[in-house]
């Protein structure tokens, strides 16, 4: 596999992934708004890195998140 293949391949894998957490945490705060009527102005999310013997790269698992409002 050539460099630029790889280079490529990667972009692209982030790019799909940011795409897909964008896509959710929309959704997220067009729930958010309709349930509480507002929003966060802020959002921390906590991701562990985790790598088992077996894995060549490692991987993220959500852990949490810290909203913080207007007021905060």
């Amino acid at each position: 596999m050539s460099i630029d293949k790889v280079i490529t391949d990667y972009r692209d894998a982030k790019e799909a992934m940011q795409a897909i957490i964008d896509r959710h945490m929309r959704r997220a705060f067009i729930e958010i708004k309709s349930e509480l009527g507002t929003t966060p102005v802020d959002v921390d999310i906590r991701i562990q890195c985790v790598q088992k013997v077996d894995q060549k790269y490692q991987s993220g698992v959500y852990l949490t998140c810290q909203v913080r409002l207007g007021g905060d």
